[in-house]
């Protein structure tokens, strides 16, 4: 991916949210310079100017640019006043899924899916630098944060924020900052991720509360479970062809068709007998595919929660394709599903983490991705 022109109006036409964060107000106490497009003008004008600006690579430019650009565009749905003051709940989270949704269509400018990512985990974890140390659990955030983008990243991301904004904490803000940097060198994650001795041992320590980064925890999995995810049209069941090996297949597709339910009413009964039918393979040690958009961790979560309590290995096989793509082959399928509902689940994909799995393989429009 090239250099862009590093400049936020070059973009105001073709992203009509971030032209929008004009007239997005904030508290006047922590931005005192005005509205969100004000303050996001002010933040990419602090990273170009900083001075670790040109050793970057050009892809680190670039994330970081896209990163710093978009970083509060999830203020504009959440920004209300409650109790007379401005606040924006939940802005970060919800500004990773538009910052995804908007570069998976190509707006404002195609960018790798690897690129993607790590400007989407900037935006959800932007503010993590100033309030990380203070968590309980700051060390497993920390490294769970790591396996997805760099930390140094992200505190240079921070605290181009922090000087992008007219406030009486900046100095303050910029210490914690500092403590955060040095806190990540300590745990030896501060510009690569976090290392463990085996993707078993990280997904059983971030999977478990009572739990060491350190230790080489026993791997007595002896059979596998494959968790397809990935929107319609992703190319699930062509992947299944090719690479299912036989395996039986538990598809939320295939048990709505045979039990007559609509995907627009309640799913309980569908979920409910796959999950009957999981277990029965489960109980017999026996590997198989759970075929499903499975788009969000929560949705995940409870599946591979049950499948490692009877002691199988998961891999999540992630699919995507350009959205073009993936609407062509939507309207070929016998029942194709209706696009609202594809860009609906597109505005809110969550992309499953290396962390979430012994396995985590990317299918995407570039390569394919095995992280073990």
């Amino acid at each position: 991916m090239a250099d862009f022109d590093y400049r936020v109006d070059m973009f105001l036409d073709a992203v009509p949210d971030l032209a929008a964060l004009a007239e997005v107000p904030q508290n006047p106490e922590y931005h005192g310079e005005g509205d969100v497009l004000t303050h996001t003008r002010m933040v990419v004008d602090a990273l170009l100017h900083h001075p670790r600006w040109k050793e970057l690579s050009s892809a680190d430019r670039n994330v970081l640019f896209f990163a710093a650009m978009f970083h509060d565009i999830g203020k504009l749905p959440t920004t209300r006043t409650e109790a007379g003051r401005i606040t924006s709940p939940n802005h970060s989270i919800v500004g990773a899924f538009i910052a995804r949704f908007l570069l998976w269509q190509g707006i404002p400018d195609p960018i790798p899916f690897s690129l993607r990512e790590q400007v989407v985990h900037l935006i959800r974890d932007h503010m993590q630098p100033l309030y990380l140390l203070h968590r309980r659990d700051s060390r497993k955030s920390l490294l769970r944060i790591s396996q997805s983008v760099r930390i140094d990243l992200l505190a240079l991301l921070a605290e181009c924020d922090i000087r992008g904004r007219i406030s009486a904490d900046t100095d303050e803000s910029l210490e914690t900052i500092e403590l955060f940097r040095e806190y990540a060198r300590e745990q030896g994650c501060y510009d690569r991720p976090f290392t463990f001795s085996s993707g078993h041992s990280r997904f059983y320590y971030f999977s478990r509360t009572t739990t060491s980064p350190e230790v080489d925890y026993y791997d007595d999995r002896n059979f596998e479970v494959i968790l397809l995810s990935g929107l319609p049209a992703a190319g699930k069941d062509y992947w299944i062809r090719i690479n299912g090996n036989g395996l039986p297949v538990i598809s939320l597709d295939a048990i709505r068709s045979e039990l007559g339910i609509s995907p627009a009413v309640n799913q309980g009964m569908v979920i409910q007998t796959a999950k009957l039918r999981a277990k029965r393979l489960l109980a017999a040690r026996e590997p198989f595919i759970w075929n499903a958009v499975n788009r969000l961790q929560r949705i995940r979560k409870p599946i591979i929660d049950m499948c490692s309590d009877y002691g199988a290995r998961v891999r999540i096989v992630y699919l995507e394709a350009d959205l073009l793509t993936h609407l062509e082959r939507n309207r070929m399928r016998l029942a194709p599903v209706p696009e609202d509902v594809i860009y609906r689940m597109a505005r809110r994909n969550e992309i499953p983490e290396v962390h979430e799995a012994q396995m985590v393989e990317y299918i995407v429009p570039e390569d394919s991705l095995k992280i073990p």
